[in-house]
């Protein structure tokens, strides 16, 4: 099950209609997915964990940029509007959370997605201590929530998302380690190479970072 909800009454519903699902079939390892899940209400918050709903969020969408300021906040109002991406929140409640970048909407990159997810700014870094800042993920969470639990949502952790003997070994190599660089910094990252069953697809010029 793998639903499309933004709004709070939105992701209300679709967790209702898994509740039902699991209370009309009973329990089984199923992994249902919310994606965005951008506005989600209190009363809701320990619904994912308890149905095991995955919470598959979009980190870059979670910074005070112009989609946000003139589209968002004027039609929600601040104090609902303070309540959006909730992406700490969900996962300190148990929700096994997970990473997307709703390609080709926005970026695909994940590094631009995790530059938000651990600051809450913007490139030109506003605001100051980030927005709703309570919000804010650690660098190694956000890291896995693009990685090891992308493959658990897929059913596939005994085989992508970590790097282990045995793994899959499609990897990305960067030109320095995105847990010691600064959360602005993190976007212009290069990638050395790129990997598929351990061998190489993608190589920079020269064995330097791309630009």
């Amino acid at each position: 099950i793998h639903i499309h909800a933004i709004g709070d009454a939105a992701v209300r519903q679709a967790l209702d209609a898994i509740d039902e699902v699991v209370r009309r079939n009973g329990p089984r390892d199923r992994r249902p997915v919310i994606a965005h899940a951008q506005l989600v209400d209190d009363t809701d918050i320990d619904r994912f964990a308890r149905l095991g709903v995955i919470p598959n969020m979009q980190p870059l969408w979670a910074q005070l940029d112009s989609l946000m300021t003139v589209l968002t906040i004027p039609r929600l109002g601040q104090e609902r509007a303070d309540r959006q991406y909730r992406i700490a929140t969900l996962q300190r409640s148990g929700a096994a959370l997970s990473f997307g970048s709703d390609w080709p909407v926005s970026s695909g990159a994940p590094l631009d997605g995790i530059a938000v997810a651990v600051s809450r700014r913007t490139a030109d870094g506003e605001p100051e201590g980030g927005w709703t800042p309570q919000e804010i993920l650690p660098v190694e969470q956000a890291l896995s929530a693009y990685t090891a639990a992308v493959a658990a949502q897929a059913f596939a952790e005994n085989r992508w998302g970590r790097m282990y003997p045995g793994a899959a070994a499609d990897l990305v190599w960067l030109d320095r380690d995105p847990r010691r660089t600064a959360p602005l910094e993190l976007p212009h990252v290069g990638v050395r190479a790129t990997y598929l069953q351990g061998e190489p697809v993608y190589e920079a010029e020269n064995g330097r970072a791309a630009s």
